[in-house]
């Protein structure tokens, strides 16, 4: 059965104004393991950053439906 988790990931983005700004954004990802979280995360996040994707932290979440 897979779980929801809610994982915190570093990133550069760009801004409107081109330039790069370090962020710190949170995402809500259906997984089996903490290990296919951060592998996902990082698959999904790569082409909106120079590929420099960093998780945080990861923990299970309450929800149990989306």
């Amino acid at each position: 059965m897979k779980t929801y988790f809610e994982t915190k990931v570093r990133l550069v983005r760009i801004q409107d104004n081109g330039l790069p700004k370090e962020v710190t954004e949170s995402y809500i990802v259906q997984a089996e393991t903490t290990t296919e979280v951060e592998r996902i995360a990082m698959e999904e996040l790569a082409p909106y950053s120079n590929g420099d994707v960093h998780v945080q932290s990861t923990r299970k979440s309450n929800i149990q439906e989306i």
